[in-house]
């Protein structure tokens, strides 16, 4: 089955020797890229396709989970020409909602009308199914957006949260303020508050967060909504914003880092992959065709999580 998985996905197969220095085990996934490699290439939930849609995902929060608060949407459009000159200088950011890191500031933005364009005909021609092959992204349609800029005030510090939600339970928060900036710092979180251990920071630019830091939103919270979000998904990481003022969902999102999530802690990477039961999956709860379906009946036979 290895065997077979390998051709077929020869990209992911080498980037995974690339970057862990070993072809992966698809047959029997084990370890946290792994599981996200094999979701990559097996579950084709439909909503992951929502939630890799930035647009999308405002429109389905509304719907299944209308409590959670999130930007609101000034301007939708093809061109960036089209929109109203007046939003491209207001307290706004500009963004696709086909990939990531696809995001400008507007108040700050530097570029002239030309170089405006530039850029976000690139964000719109941006497959990250092609380029990565994160099926979530095959089939949306690239538009350009403006949403409001949450920031409630220019020294105001905002708090970011990624909450790991596996198969309904919290593994873990990451906490991050002043992302983006040279005072960028982080800590992670259990799910009660306790303050995880941080041996050394992968990213030097990072800085760990004061000791003292209290987080200016309840993580039990934090954590319900979360988890209501997540509701019959096996996993998925959901972001948050503190503004100063309130939390806002800013992201849900399918294959963190492509699928290649690399942290200090080997021992957390064990802990969030035990969690992770990809039985959970949309690929076993419904009916698969062809070379999926012949996949399935392998799995479901010779599967062992354990080893």
């Amino acid at each position: 089955m290895n065997a077979e998985i390998w051709l077929r996905h020869p990209k992911l197969t080498l980037r995974h020797l690339r970057k862990r220095g070993k072809l992966p085990d698809l047959a029997h996934p084990h370890t946290l890229t792994e599981k996200y490699v094999w979701r990559l290439i097996f579950d084709r939930n439909p909503l992951f396709t929502v939630f890799c849609d930035k647009l999308a995902t405002k429109r389905w929060i509304a719907a299944q989970v209308p409590s959670v608060r999130y930007a609101d949407v000034l301007w939708t459009g093809d061109s960036i020409r089209e929109a109203p000159k007046p939003l491209l200088r207001a307290a706004a950011y500009l963004k696709s909602n086909n990939s990531t890191n696809t995001n400008l500031k507007l108040s700050t933005n530097t570029l002239d009308e030309a170089g405006l364009h530039r850029l976000t005909r690139k964000w719109l021609e941006k497959d990250l199914y092609r380029l990565r092959g994160e099926w979530g992204y095959a089939d949306i349609t690239p538009v350009l957006f403006i949403e409001e800029d949450l920031a409630t005030d220019a020294d105001a510090e905002t708090v970011e949260y990624s909450v790991y939600v596996f198969c309904g339970e919290i593994s873990h928060v990451s906490v991050m303020t002043d992302h983006k900036s040279r005072d960028v710092r982080f800590a992670r979180f259990r799910e009660d508050g306790e303050r995880m251990e941080i041996r050394r920071v992968l990213r030097k630019e990072y800085k760990l967060l004061a000791e003292d830091f209290r987080s200016p939103v309840a993580f039990d919270a934090l954590s319900r909504t979360a988890k209501a979000i997540c509701e019959g998904i096996d996993h998925l990481r959901v972001d948050f914003l503190w503004n100063g003022e309130d939390i806002f969902l800013t992201e849900i999102v399918t294959y963190p880092v492509a699928g290649f999530v690399r942290y200090d802690d080997e021992a957390l990477m064990k802990e969030m992959s035990g969690r992770w039961d990809l039985h959970e999956s949309h690929f076993f709860k419904v009916e698969q065709t062809g070379w999926r379906k012949r996949a399935r009946d392998w799995f479901e036979e010779n599967w062992r999580e354990d080893r």
